[in-house]
């Protein structure tokens, strides 16, 4: 199924909320624009845009390519990101790997797997970066807020930098204008070439006071049960619908990440929308209750799919499962995604976006299902 059959519900329905016309164009096939007033919003698998916009501007998809100019504040989602264009105001970009190429007006807000500003970027605020590895070669002309597995400073910051990594390098181009404040247990390397005015201050790193194994397993023990009994009965009414959207979380893993947040942001955005009118009440709770019901199916596909990995190591993995067997798995897959996401920042990471993929597939499977027109009953 492809992107827009999705997108295109969503994108409508925060049209209808927004005051003034709306006017809605394809690109081609995988590429859907709409216009309201000066807001533009932009949605496909794959695709690079050149659309500049005088206000904001949503731009969410599989592999995002932006060139263009925009007024106002820039929301882009996706897999991969390149950024090459002009926010006018702040940028809040999120996706598995970011690369940005063009200046920022304003603040930047980025999280991802990977985030690369390269010596083209400057960001005329301050900078909020989260990912697994964060890139700085450009210029952040305000105060730096970093947490990151492997942090690598070899750029300009105005301001205090505050890095919160496993790892930080500090390179012999850095130039920080405050102090540089380091958290960490790990390996900090600061080049001699590096120019810190404030000088540096090395705190604890920070203690998320996690929770024991025995406190998470008693917390959840009430929404495995439920989501157990969940999982049964879509293996025995909708095996096929199970099929459909672990098979999107394996084949499109990127594309599933992109719809998914795409299905929450949207929905959400879509219900606050609605919620300011009166006659939109009923309609801010169908949205929230359908993220709701996506979710919990979203976290059977995801401890399914996790399932069936782990049984394609075993040696019956050519089979097909017996009912029985799928909900066993399917309890399998919930425990390994517990266990991984035992492991702090990665492990939380990883099972966050096995989660995000798998309510992504489930939105696809669900779209698909309603889009089938029912075959008509032979007259006998």
């Amino acid at each position: 199924m492809q992107l827009k059959q999705l997108v295109a519900p969503l994108a409508l329905a925060v049209i209808v909320g927004f005051s003034g016309g709306a006017s809605a164009q394809d690109n081609d096939d995988d590429l859907k624009i709409y216009r309201v007033g000066g807001n533009l919003f932009i949605a496909g698998e794959d695709f690079t845009t050149n659309e500049d916009a005088d206000d904001n501007a949503f731009l969410i998809g599989g592999n995002v390519v932006s060139q263009a100019n925009y007024g106002d504040d820039l929301f882009v989602a996706g897999g991969n990101i390149e950024f090459t264009g002009e926010a006018g105001d702040d940028l809040f970009i999120g996706g598995g790997n970011v690369q940005l190429r063009g200046p920022i007006s304003d603040n930047l807000y980025a999280a991802g797997g990977t985030i690369n500003l390269t010596n083209n970027t400057t960001v005329g605020g301050a900078a909020f970066l989260a990912g697994g590895t964060v890139t700085i070669d450009g210029d952040v002309n305000g105060a730096l807020r970093a947490g990151a597995g492997v942090m690598v400073l070899n750029g300009r910051v105005g301001g205090d930098a505050e890095i919160d990594s496993e790892k930080i390098t500090i390179g012999p181009n850095a130039r920080i204008d405050g102090t540089l404040i380091i958290r960490t247990d790990g390996e900090v390397e600061i080049d001699p070439g590096a120019v810190i005015t404030g000088g540096v201050t090395e705190l604890d790193a920070r203690d998320w006071d996690r929770p024991t194994v025995a406190e998470r397993g008693t917390y959840s023990l009430g929404g495995i049960i439920a989501l157990t009994i969940l999982a049964a009965v879509l293996h025995m009414v909708a095996p096929g619908f199970l099929t459909n959207a672990t098979q999107g979380v394996s084949g499109r893993p990127l594309a599933s990440v992109g719809i998914g947040l795409l299905t929450a942001i949207g929905g959400v955005i879509a219900a606050v929308i609605f919620a300011v009118t009166i006659i939109g009440i009923p309609v801010t709770v169908l949205l929230l209750t359908s993220l709701a019901i996506l979710a919990m199916l979203g976290s059977v596909v995801a401890a399914f799919w996790a399932g069936s990995v782990a049984r394609g190591f075993t040696a019956n993995a050519g089979s097909d499962p017996l009912l029985i067997s799928r909900i066993a798995w399917t309890l399998v897959g919930f425990a390994i995604l517990a266990v991984i996401g035992w492991i702090p920042v990665i492990g939380e990471i990883a099972v966050g976006l096995v989660y995000l993929a798998a309510f992504g597939a489930t939105a696809m499977a669900v779209r698909g299902g309603l889009r089938r027109t029912p075959q008509p009953t032979q007259a006998t």
